[in-house]
């Protein structure tokens, strides 16, 4: 009870903090959508390249398959939605509806998806009985609703949401590599590194991140531990708050891990609590006053609840993967639906090790006079993705267990190909086993390996169309 009793502010988000939160991730959020209506026809439009998540396929299997007219009013829907719940128009509808059309849309095509969809939907989810729109949002400023409901404690789940990233990152980093250290100089020069992540690797010392990297994971447990510490208020979030801001610009410099950095500054913004907004000048009338607002404290302690039970099923899957563990803490009837709403989340980044080598990919287009056209998985021309996107789409189809994936994806190679004069006679996907810069020559090898290949001549069902294809057709 004394817990509770100190937790009872500790736990409690400032209206102010949520609604900057809610501008920013919103911005995020938006700049998300975007990307992904650029390239909305050759990645969740055309049937065969899209790989549908299991919510997506549960509900095709009551409607059948979505046309694409469905599927542009879901991103439309999702757009808009997301733009009135950063302005804070009708804020809690809003979001709900901001949920709903960002989870389903990330369900489209799962080759598409990074750590930051599944971040990101948490967040959303539990932070639904908050007040984001109470501060900074035309709710308030055009005075569109002055009371609204607040459901005391409930601002522990989002907290914790926050925390349990960090703390099963943390607790899954058990390999030899993040024992001895060698885990960060592995990640920088991986396949996930940034060139300035690269570039560091190679002239910081060897004792240097050797040091740095046995410290992470005692950092990321510590961080979990500072969000949710209920004493000595305000030092503990505050001490999060510098931590969290470090780490995650550092992960932004030397890492390319696509929206989860930027989301995770966003959070930052709700470890910032009363006693250092009393700090600062408020400009009264920016928020709606608790005393106007409904209070329900018995459901903000059943989200909680629910909220625990949704962590010990996560924590039951990274901690099973990254540890071996064969028994399963939580049943199938529970299991499932948690991760149809994806609440069922594995943080195990990194984890339990980083492999000593990087893993790169290329497709080869081979004409009449040989191999005359090449695509690595960094090339930003093919499709007009981002380099990021492009290689999370060719990892994704080259470790697919579908032969039609890997098809459709040779045919689409095939096509710009063909686009550009190349008379394509066979493409192929290749993966590469590159070594670590600063690796010994002997620990791993160069080894190349095709992982799918289209001969035309013996295939001609796949044959591109005629030089006057395009891409988007």
């Amino acid at each position: 009870m004394r817990v509770l009793a100190a937790g009872r502010g500790a736990w409690q988000i400032p209206a102010e903090s949520l609604g900057l939160w809610r501008l920013a991730t919103g911005l995020l959020l938006l700049a998300e959508w975007s990307d992904r209506v650029a390239h909305l026809d050759p990645l969740y439009l055309r049937e065969g390249l899209r790989r549908s998540g299991d919510l997506m396929r549960l509900v095709e299997g009551w409607t059948g398959p979505w046309p694409g007219e469905a599927i542009v009013m879901l991103a439309a829907a999702g757009m808009v939605s997301a733009a009135a719940w950063t302005a804070g128009w009708m804020t809690r509808w809003a979001q709900v509806v901001a949920l709903l059309t960002f989870g389903w849309f990330t369900n489209v095509n799962l080759m598409t998806g990074h750590a930051g969809d599944v971040f990101l939907v948490g967040m959303l989810f539990w932070s639904l009985p908050l007040r984001c729109g109470a501060a900074f949002s035309l709710d308030r400023l055009l005075r569109f609703k002055a009371g609204g409901t607040e459901f005391p404690g409930a601002g522990l789940a989002l907290l914790g949401q926050l925390a349990l990233v960090y703390g099963l990152a943390g607790l899954a980093k058990t390999g030899e590599a993040w024992q001895t250290g060698e885990a960060l100089h592995r990640a920088l020069a991986g396949s996930l590194g940034s060139p300035i992540g690269a570039g560091l690797a190679a002239i910081l010392p060897g004792w240097l991140l050797a040091w740095i990297g046995r410290g992470v994971p005692w950092v990321e447990g510590g961080i979990a531990c500072l969000i949710l510490c209920p004493w000595f208020r305000p030092w503990p979030r505050r001490a999060a708050l510098i931590l969290t801001t470090i780490f995650q610009a550092a992960l932004v410099i030397g890492m390319d891990l696509g929206l989860l950095p930027w989301l995770m500054l966003a959070a930052n913004l709700l470890l910032v609590q009363p006693e250092d907004w009393a700090r600062w000048a408020t400009r009264p009338g920016w928020t709606i006053p608790v005393a106007e607002m409904r209070r329900r404290r018995g459901w903000g302690m059943v989200w909680v609840a629910f909220f625990g039970l949704t962590a010990l099923v996560s924590a039951d899957g990274t901690l099973r993967r990254t540890w071996g563990l064969s028994a399963r803490f939580a049943p199938g009837w529970l299991w499932r639906p948690l991760h149809l709403a994806q609440l069922q989340q594995d943080w195990g980044m990194f984890a339990p090790d980083v492999r000593p080598f990087r893993t790169d990919f290329r497709l080869e287009v081979e004409g009449t006079c040989g191999t005359v056209w090449t695509f690595g998985d960094r090339d930003s021309s093919f499709l007009g993705a981002s380099g990021k996107g492009w290689r999370k789409f060719i990892e994704q189809a080259a470790g697919s267990r579908r032969d039609a994936e890997r098809d459709q994806l040779l045919a689409l190679a095939a096509r710009e190909a063909v686009r550009n004069g190349v008379d394509v006679r066979v493409v192929r996907l290749i993966r590469v086993l590159l070594p670590l810069s600063g690796t010994k020559p002997e620990d791993v090898e160069t080894r190349e390996r095709v992982v799918g290949e289209i001969d035309f001549a013996t295939r001609p069902a796949l044959a591109p169309p005629d030089g006057n294809a395009t891409l988007m057709e």
